[in-house]
């Protein structure tokens, strides 16, 4: 009809209409589709301690640390449509009385708390159980209005290590002061022993924090170890029984002088020797991550990376030798042995702040070995030596419950 102007519709779509809305961490991570943004800041403090045990030359060395502080520059942008006043928010934390503001970005910088200052009011807090800190960033437009969640996790990076390299001088002092008293309290008996201690050797450390996961909103908590001691301890005894001594003393021939016989002329040695060595290698890392449970966020499932084994082996060994000759001139050895050996190979588990393994005890083969030796004058020399397996494959003879080695909650 003529002079009748067109009347728009009333489902036409608001142009004021939120297109899109996004919160970006300083390192260029943006909120999902979930609407929530994880973030963690960058440390810019540090401290360390460290708690020297025994005297210069035998020293066991333990070190903490803790890197934290620093903030959290977060960046909401909104998208809408054109001619229609767009307003941004923070709210939550120290943002709670926030005022709107125009526009469409607005910036701010969220401050970290200090994680470490925390657990000295509260000893019992865990840092992978922490609550994050939650604001809430609200874009609002005439026709409409979102929320997006950014939760903020502590900083703080904390670190423990032992080292126990200074223990290897006590372990040589032993050793030399027995070869030299032995010599002297043995060199009138039929028997010799010989022990020998292998002290620690290296080191333990671990570190756990909160990281941005860099490929999408989360964040995880690692928990790493790494482990160098090898060994861990180990302690080797070894006795051997002179039957050209016996023979000696039977006939009234002084030990030494029976000695000097057997070991240039013709003699029998009959052994035993048992021996125990640890030890703890490798490295692991244990990764939790958070998800998203009725709108909140809590540590979700954990995965492990690499491995760290505590390995013990104990062995028992009977062992027979004859010998003829002199060193110096034609010798000729022969040695028989039989060697049995108990030994777990334990992978560590981390739990929690806490570092523990379940222990199994193996037999592995029982080993019978001949090795022939030839000398003459000094310039030749000849080995040979041949081995058998009774069975091949270790037999599992024992499996206990687990056991932990250390909390390093405990530890500040």
């Amino acid at each position: 009809m003529a002079g009748k102007r067109k009347v728009k519709s009333a489902s036409q779509p608001c142009p004021c209409t939120i297109k899109n809305f996004v919160v970006t961490c300083e390192h260029g991570r943006k909120s999902d589709s979930v609407q929530v943004l994880q973030v963690v800041a960058t440390p810019t403090e540090s401290r360390s301690d460290e708690y020297v045990f025994g005297p210069d030359s035998a020293q066991v060395v333990v070190e903490t640390g803790v890197d934290y502080g620093g903030d959290d520059k977060v960046k909401a942008k909104l998208t809408a449509g054109g001619g229609c006043r767009r307003k941004i928010r923070f709210s939550g934390g120290e943002f709670s009385s926030g005022k709107w503001k125009g526009g469409s970005s607005r910036s701010e910088t969220l401050k970290t708390e200090p994680f470490c200052l925390q657990q000295l009011d509260d000893s019992s807090l865990s840092l992978v159980r922490v609550s994050p800190v939650s604001y809430t960033v609200e874009a609002s437009t005439s026709s409409g209005r979102e929320s997006i969640t950014v939760e903020q996790y502590p900083s703080d990076k904390l670190s423990y290590g032992v080292k126990v390299d200074g223990l290897g001088y006590l372990a040589k002092k032993f050793n030399d002061a027995w070869e030299t008293w032995g010599e002297t309290a043995f060199g009138w008996s039929p028997v010799t022993i010989k022990p020998k201690i292998n002290a620690p050797v290296g080191s333990l450390k671990a570190e756990q924090c909160w990281k941005e996961d860099d490929k999408n909103w989360t964040a995880l908590h690692e928990f790493a170890v790494e482990a160098g001691l090898d060994p861990l301890l180990g302690i080797e005894v070894e006795v051997d029984l002179s039957l050209a001594v016996c023979a000696g003393a039977a006939v009234g021939v002084p030990p030494p002088v029976s000695k000097f016989v057997g070991k240039h002329l013709a003699d029998i040695l009959v052994g035993v020797g048992l021996g125990v060595n640890c030890k703890m290698l490798g490295s692991v890392t244990k990764v939790t991550r958070t998800t998203l449970v009725t709108g909140a966020s809590s540590a979700g499932g954990a995965t492990y990376k690499g491995q760290v084994t505590l390995s013990f082996e104990g062995h028992f060994l009977i062992h027979l030798t004859a010998r003829v000759g002199s060193d110096y001139i034609v010798s000729v050895s022969a040695r028989g042995q039989g060697k049995v050996t108990i030994a777990n190979d334990n992978e560590l588990k981390i739990e929690a702040a806490k570092l523990s393994f379940q222990p199994s005890v193996k037999l592995k083969p029982i080993v019978l070995s001949v090795t022939v030796k030839a000398r003459a004058f000094v310039v030749f020399s000849k080995s040979k030596k041949k081995a058998w397996k009774l069975w091949k494959k270790d037999v599992n003879i024992w499996t206990g419950g687990e056991r932990e080695i250390i909390d390093f909650a405990k530890l500040r």
